[in-house]
């Protein structure tokens, strides 16, 4: 029990005291020792714990609060999770021998698949019922069961009144595209600034690496099949059209085939989960490019860290919206379960994410069983710096008090998922005066292009100034 009970002994006993002072007015002696008594058997059978009616004035049922900065007519992505059982349900329940791929594209997992699918119509009903104006999104049966709708924020409370008891509502998220640039380092890499894995034993052969990102420029000599030796090719034309029927990607686009779907045999898979449609050449930014060319990329100019693995494009950036629906990237994680992928890269997020907090609870659960599916999830910790940068009162320092000043981004915080960062090798310029050395961070012009404070003053007063870095 504890110091938690001691403590309410401590608490009791002094109430004891002053009933008893009180006692013979109110009752006898014996009477208090049975309350005293009473009081510490109700602590000794509930294990310390004061149980109220609190929990009365909580609804489970809402998984997010709606910010005050969202109005009414602002349109929001909910992802409704039925209670009901999915595909990895099952799965994990049975005793098969076999992956979660197999038991998907099997006559159980078909059979939990179609179930999930008649609920789901159901429940869409009820939404017509009701007249509230939606857009239907994605579809889930595999790691979860569910889908995704678009609707006015004011149209929330009703949903979730109308869905209470039968799911839970989680409002998507929008991620924004990592930005990416090639520095300098120190460290044992190709001119391109890409780790030189050459002489490890491991260079991705048989490895199948999903990249969820803006799309891939497919026309790149980096992705050539001319340039993918090979001979353990994971994924072929004909276990890519096997399984394609059963992806969250047939559902977009109405007869879907493998052909449709397979590149070359360096990606054997290639799906557009924002904008539905199987061309997943990038319009507004080329970071999926870049991405999948450090990953897996091999010609006379790049080298990527395993330029033997296949790659899955599973493109979740749109063309016409900015950013990345949560809805979509649940899509194409779900495909990646279906199709049974080994690692998913992820280079995108949102800032001062959280490992468990209570409005990403369910999300949780959702990426845990990506994990339990057995494929490794890497995912960018994130740009955003220092959380007290700019910070005016302290120098855009923590205080000594509260030094927590992690930014580190969502998903990635997540327990399901392994949160990846880059470090800049670059060296801090300081001043030396005698013995004193005095820091300093470099400042920039209006147009954000960093000065070189060094080389101007040497401009100014000669070669005499030393300078170091």
């Amino acid at each position: 029990m504890g110091k938690f009970k001691k403590k309410l002994v401590r608490v009791i006993s002094v109430l004891s005291a002053a009933c008893l002072t009180f006692g013979f007015a109110i009752g006898s002696l014996e009477d208090a020792k049975e309350r005293v008594k009473a009081e510490e058997s109700f602590i000794s059978k509930t294990n310390g714990k004061i149980k109220t009616n609190q929990e009365n004035f909580y609804d489970d049922s809402v998984v997010y609060k709606l910010p005050d900065t969202v109005s009414n007519n602002d349109e929001i992505s909910v992802i409704v999770e039925m209670n009901v059982e999915s595909v990895m349900d099952r799965y994990n329940a049975s005793s098969a021998k076999m992956t979660v791929s197999e038991f998907a594209n099997g006559s159980t997992g078909k059979a939990i698949a179609a179930k999930v699918k008649r609920e789901r119509k159901a429940m869409l009903r009820q939404l017509d019922n009701l007249g509230i104006d939606y857009q239907l999104g994605e579809q889930y049966d595999t790691i979860f069961g569910g889908f995704e709708i678009t609707v006015k924020a004011k149209d929330f409370k009703k949903i979730n009144d109308l869905y209470a008891g039968q799911a839970t509502l989680m409002v998507g998220e929008v991620y924004e595209p990592a930005q990416t640039v090639v520095i300098d380092n120190d460290v044992e890499v190709y001119d391109t600034g890409i780790f030189d894995s050459s002489k490890s034993i491991y260079q991705g052969d048989g490895v199948v690496v999903a990249v969820l990102d803006t799309g891939l420029d497919y026309t790149h000599t980096a992705f050539s099949a001319q340039n993918f030796t090979t001979s353990d090719e994971r994924f072929t034309l004909k276990s890519v059209s096997d399984k394609v029927s059963q992806t969250v990607a047939s559902d977009f686009s109405a007869g879907l085939t493998g052909q449709d779907v397979y590149v070359s045999e360096k990606v054997p898979f290639a799906y557009d989960y924002a904008d539905k449609d199987p061309d997943v050449l990038p319009i507004n930014s080329d970071h999926g490019t870049h991405v999948a060319g450090i990953i897996a990329g091999k010609d006379d100019t790049i080298t990527g860290v395993a330029p033997n693995a296949q790659l899955a494009i599973m493109k979740v950036f749109s063309d016409a919206q900015d950013g990345a629906k949560d809805s979509w990237i649940l899509a194409a994680l779900e495909d990646c379960v279906v199709l049974e992928v080994d690692v998913i890269n992820m280079s995108l997020g949102s800032g001062c994410g959280f490992t468990r907090e209570v409005d990403e609870e369910n999300v949780n659960k959702i990426y845990d069983k990506i994990r339990e599916a057995g494929i490794s999830l890497i995912t960018a910790a994130g740009n955003d710096y220092n959380a007290t940068h700019g910070s005016e009162a302290n120098g855009s320092n923590p205080l000594t008090t509260n030094p927590d000043s992690g930014v580190v981004g969502t998903p990635s915080t997540y327990a399901g998922s392994l949160s990846v960062a880059s470090v800049d090798g670059v060296k801090t310029p300081y001043l030396k005066y005698g013995q004193d050395i005095i820091y300093f961070t470099e400042a920039s012009t209006s147009d954000a292009k960093p000065k070189h404070f060094v080389d101007d003053v040497l401009k100014t007063v000669g070669e005499g100034v030393q300078s170091h870095d």
